[in-house]
This record gives C-alpha cells, structure tokens and sequence, in this order.
C-alpha cells in the first residue's frame, strides 16, 4: 500500500492465498453436505437394529469427511450391490475394520490433493469405491477400490532399506510384487510423518490379520498414477 510501484509479482502471495482459501471452502461444503446427508440417515435409522447398513455406511462416510478434511483432501463413497442381508453377519465387524483401514490408507497414501488431480486429468475429489460380488456359494466376497496414485514402488524399496529389511542391493533384486507384499508387514509406513491416521505401519498388516483370522483369502493390484484395488474372499 505504501510503496510507489509494484510489478505482477508483488500480487502473486495474494493469489495463492486465495486459491488455498478456495480450497478450504470447497472442502467445508462438502463436509456440510455430508453431515447433512448422514443427519438425515440417523433420523430414519431404527434404534433398535443397531448394526443396520444404513448405520455402517454412515460410519464410513464420517471417516472419509474427517480424515479427508484433516488432509486437505476431497473425496466421497461409492457401494455397490449392498442390501440388507449383503454382509452376512459374522463377518459385519471384520468388514467393517477392514474398510475403515483401507479408506485410511487410501486418503492418506492414494487419493491426491485436488489441484494435483486436476493437473493429472482427474476429477478434484477421489472416489473410494466398495462392491459386494454374489458368489452363489456361500462365500462372502468383495471388492475394493480407490482412484489414487497406486503403490509407489521406490519409495516402498527406500522405507525397506531405511527399517533394515533389506540391503539396497538385495531390495533392487525383488519383483514389483514383491516389493509391493511388504506394506503388511507389521510397523511398515511409508508416511513421512506419524499422525494419528498414518505412520505407524498398523493399518495394512491389520487388514492381513483379519483376513487370516477368519480363514480368507485377499489380493491386490495397482497402477502407477491410476488405481489401488483389493479383493478380499471369506468362507
């Protein structure tokens, strides 16, 4: 204000506050939207079926509003093929930790900040997308699916030879899926920081003790820059 001339770049800080404000904005609308739609969920739920579909999918929309807003992050759920009667029910509580796990893992490792998304062709807010599949048999199967950056495989190798699992030499003999196995090992993270939702390497080795403990089965795959999707079987 005091100074007599001023070039394009004296504007440039204000400009970048203002995106950053823009951002802030987009992320608490969506937040409200949110609120408001579980708002009116909880106001059909029936008290007394405590562990209805309607009660599980709200508990995992409100941790993708929290840990999304904490991460500066937009992103929303999608089910499909989920009814009443869809999760059988000794298997709701396993279901459920392991989806909260992979939601976790995915805003904090996969999902990108919405300008990167955009630079990347991509819609601004990730989709975190669950799907039961019909096995005619008994089993309990579905499938799980985030538009994130994937698994990035040198940064898994660096964060192997930091912890001591391998030499640098030996991490650069490993197949891709090798490689990629050691997220479940217990205390692997590739976060730079520990927060209270990443970086003590629990969420993933989590995931493969539940499924071990109920005698399941469960595979991945990925793509660079595109995906993560996990199917997981039950007995």
């Amino acid at each position: 204000k005091g100074r007599d001339d001023l070039t394009g770049d004296d504007f440039l800080r204000i400009v970048f506050d203002i995106n950053e404000i823009n951002q802030d904005i987009r992320a608490m609308r969506e937040l409200i939207t949110r609120v408001l739609r579980m708002s009116n969920k909880m106001q059909t739920i029936d008290p007394k079926k405590e562990d209805t579909l309607e009660l599980l999918v709200t508990s995992l929309e409100s941790t993708i509003s929290r840990i999304a807003m904490e991460s500066r992050k937009i992103a929303k759920l999608e089910m499909e093929n989920f009814t009443e009667g869809s999760i059988p029910d000794r298997y709701k509580v396993p279901f459920k930790d392991i989806a909260i796990q992979l939601i976790k893992n995915s805003l904090i490792h996969g999902i990108e900040h919405e300008q990167e998304r955009r630079e990347a062709n991509k819609q601004p807010f990730g989709t975190l997308k669950f799907n039961i599949e019909n096995s005619g048999d008994g089993r309990f199967i579905f499938k799980y699916r985030d538009d994130g950056t994937g698994l990035n495989i040198e940064k898994i190798k660096a964060k192997a030879v930091e912890m001591g699992i391998y030499k640098m030499a030996e991490v650069e003999t490993l197949q891709t899926g090798e490689v990629a196995k050691l997220i479940f090992n217990d205390s692997f993270s590739t976060a730079d920081t520990t927060t209270e939702h990443a970086g003590r390497g629990q969420g993933m080795s989590l995931i493969k003790e539940i499924v071990s403990k109920h005698k399941g089965k469960m595979k991945f795959s990925f793509a660079r820059g595109k995906y993560f999707e996990m199917s997981i079987e039950f007995p």
